[in-house]
């Protein structure tokens, strides 16, 4: 085999770790029901499309092993970075959807989720596949992907180099899930919160009702019923999300 070839195999097999990496995190990708060499077939196919994009840009590669080695850690790195801050919208309609399912009553009603393993709230699952569809519909996998080239022109695999300010900017972005979480919930927790009190006044002038064996389904009802008529105002954060998203990734690869 030429050096030419071995080098654009090397440099293709970087592409295919970034991607990897970065696909691995999503809801729908790194998915563990969905069967894996599908899902090995999809990032093989998205980093073909890519190799001829960002072919040009690669010079020729180190050939001792360790370099290679710690190449390959950090072209994973830079897509787990990448999926990470993507994942956060999700994690941001997961935190809303559990604030919303404790209110309700659900705090015991859990299902376990197939990527992390762990249990979650019903409410935070049923938003966490809202996101998921919405990031769909609204076209978010086709910035995910232009993110991904433009990441091979602004970080090449040769040149990536961490700036400090990165770990201060990832904390913000984390922290951010909260406030977007409590915004998400906050028609459902006013509603709950006003049934409550409703419930409590009921409780005092007919203390014969037994409120908890009432107020329970009332609750349920009330909360499902603002989850449903709050749903455009989801979307509507969905895409303040998305539009967030391109300034985070473009800021990440900057600090890079």
């Amino acid at each position: 085999m030429s050096l030419a070839w071995q080098a654009k195999i090397e440099f293709y097999a970087l592409i295919l770790v970034r991607v990897l990496a970065t696909l691995a995190v999503l809801p729908f990708y790194g998915d563990r029901r969905l069967p894996f060499q599908l899902r090995v077939g999809f990032a093989l196919i998205v980093a073909g499309l890519l190799f001829p994009v960002v072919s040009h840009q690669h010079g020729l590669l180190p050939r001792t092993l360790p370099v290679l080695f710690l190449m390959v850690v950090k072209e994973a790195a830079v897509g787990l970075l990448m999926g990470f801050v993507a994942l956060l919208m999700f994690m941001a309609f997961q935190f809303g959807g559990q604030i919303v399912g404790f209110q309700m009553g659900f705090a015991i009603v859990n299902v376990i989720d197939p990527q992390s393993q762990q249990q979650i709230s019903l409410i935070g699952s049923l938003e966490y596949t809202i996101a998921a569809l919405l990031f769909l519909v609204l076209n978010g996998h086709h910035l995910l992907l232009m993110a991904l080239a433009r990441s091979f022109a602004l970080v090449p695999p040769l040149s990536v180099s961490p700036d400090v300010e990165m770990y201060g900017g990832l904390v913000r972005m984390t922290s951010e899930v909260f406030v977007i979480g409590v915004r998400i919930a906050a028609p459902a927790m006013a509603a709950l919160l006003l049934t409550n009190v409703a419930l409590s006044i009921i409780a005092r002038t007919v203390p014969q009702m037994n409120i908890f064996i009432v107020g329970f389904p009332i609750g349920i009802a009330v909360g499902l019923a603002a989850l449903a008529f709050s749903t455009p105002m989801l979307v509507r954060i969905f895409g303040q999300l998305l539009s967030r998203l391109q300034l985070d990734l473009a800021a990440l690869l900057a600090w890079l």
